[in-house]
């Protein structure tokens, strides 16, 4: 079915029946030829024809046949089914599933980014998550292993909830497991699997990495990054503190916060994060390695993750019409019932 779009905010449905406009005049033009042609006189006194004449009536004699040709004008108009737009929606649509990977080893409890890094990767982990609209987000943490926080969802609130109860001891088992967790995060991924769903248009998958640390447990990340690489989902790292090492701290028995020393006094450092790794890790994974030294620096970093998956977009129209031919058709029952009065009242024949 055809559709005719007029200036303005209608158009016709059927615009077809438009062509039955030129049966109109035709129709008026057999109806005249069929007629027989009228007595010269219609009435027997010379006086009543000359009363005729003077009737104002007959000045309005055509107001008959214009009733017709509106109302069968209006009544193919009805036909062609005028719609009148109720609304017209554009919409951004940025559908992504976004899966946190975040490090909970012990090394998060440094000072170096303030309060320390773990809070200030909740923080800003939180302000990201807020300003999320309609991306599904999930959360990995790992030390020694790797766990499924929260799996992918809309529902914010929760994830932010969980977000905030996370701790060092959440995971508890030692050590520093990043291909592990990626593959965790990469599992939850897959198994969400709607990338092409009406219901969840998602137009990319990515794994957002943060860690402090050196892998030393399970399997290779290197290979993990591989096989994130392979199953189409971008993958971005992010090392939590500067690149030099950083001192540990204790607290004494007064609570006051003082180097932590070995056996033999010397003082113990936390371990850097393994730079080069995670450079490669986010080659492979087709996304950027970010250096967040401090919080206003790993604030930026998901900035930046955040406009460069801005590329990720669908713009959808949807209008919505209502129909308009009751009106038409009502005007065109209206002159056919003027029509008919008139032609049996005031300008009746004789």
């Amino acid at each position: 079915m055809n559709t005719l779009f007029l200036p303005g905010a209608w158009h016709l449905a059927n615009p077809g029946f438009l062509w039955w406009l030129l049966l109109i005049p035709i129709f008026f033009l057999l109806r005249s030829w069929s007629r027989c042609k009228p007595p010269g006189i219609l009435f027997p006194a010379i006086g009543m024809a000359e009363k005729l004449i003077r009737d104002p009536r007959q000045s309005l004699h055509h107001v008959i046949p214009l009733c017709r040709v509106l109302a069968l004008v209006l009544l193919v108009l009805a036909m062609a089914r005028p719609q009148g737009e109720v609304r017209r929606v554009e919409r951004i649509v940025r559908a992504l599933d976004i899966m946190l990977v975040l490090d909970l080893s012990e090394s998060m409890r440094a000072y170096d980014i303030k309060p320390n890094r773990l809070a200030a990767a909740q923080a800003v982990l939180e302000k990201f998550i807020k300003e999320r609209k309609i991306d599904r987000v999930g959360i990995v943490v790992f030390s020694g292993a790797g766990f499924t926080l929260m799996p992918l969802t809309t529902d914010y609130p929760s994830i932010i909830a969980s977000l905030r109860d996370i701790t060092t001891n959440t995971v508890r088992i030692e050590g520093t497991a990043i291909g592990e967790a990626l593959l965790t995060a990469a599992n939850r991924l897959l198994e969400a699997g709607t990338e092409n769903s009406s219901e969840n248009p998602s137009s990319g998958r990515v794994v957002i990495l943060a860690t402090d640390g050196v892998n030393n447990r399970g399997i290779d990340p290197v290979a993990a990054a591989r096989i994130l690489a392979e199953k189409g989902l971008k993958l971005y790292t992010i090392s939590l503190g500067g690149e030099r090492r950083v001192l540990r701290f204790q607290r004494n028995f007064s609570g006051k916060l003082v180097p932590l020393r070995d056996i033999y006094g010397r003082r113990q450092y936390w371990e850097k994060p393994d730079v080069d790794t995670l450079r490669r890790l986010a080659e492979i994974g087709g996304g950027q390695y970010f250096q967040a030294g401090n919080r206003g620096k790993l604030e930026e970093v998901l900035d930046q993750i955040n406009k460069l998956e801005k590329r990720r977009v669908k713009i959808k129209h949807s209008i919505e019409y209502r129909e308009l031919y009751l009106w038409p058709l009502a005007m065109a029952l209206f002159f056919l019932g003027l029509e008919r009065i008139l032609a049996r009242t005031r300008f009746r024949r004789f």
